[in-house]
């Protein structure tokens, strides 16, 4: 399992070998509470993201539908200026989606990187 789910059960199987209900309860509680707080802030950032990325091509299509001739002159290797926009927003939303798995993943790994520290003292 991948995400929060995923870290909830090996929280849960952790603390289900200590054999201590109250320890079980407030270690799961804990795990959910950071995860949930985690989630949030990367949905905020992709919020912010796709927001970015949908404002950029909601004006290439503008440009499209209202001053096409601007976008019909020839751009390098004699490509329609067109069709290098297009790609170029292409590329920029598998820019954004790197960009996201980075900010986003760098959370994640320090969190195991803590609960590693924690699971040998």
């Amino acid at each position: 399992m991948a995400g929060w789910q995923g870290d909830l059960w090996v929280a849960f199987f952790r603390v289900v070998r200590q054999s201590s209900g109250l320890v079980t309860s407030r270690v799961i509680l804990k795990l959910e509470s950071d995860t949930m707080s985690t989630n949030r802030r990367n949905q905020r950032i992709g919020l912010g993201l796709f927001c970015f990325y949908l404002l950029l091509y909601s004006g290439f299509v503008l440009l499209m539908a209202f001053d096409a001739k601007r976008l019909q002159g020839l751009g390098p290797a004699g490509v329609n200026m067109a069709v290098w926009s297009g790609f170029g927003l292409i590329v920029l939303a598998l820019v954004l989606a790197l960009i996201y798995g980075w900010v986003c993943g760098s959370d994640s790994q320090a969190e195991s990187a803590v609960e590693s520290d924690e699971d040998r003292s």
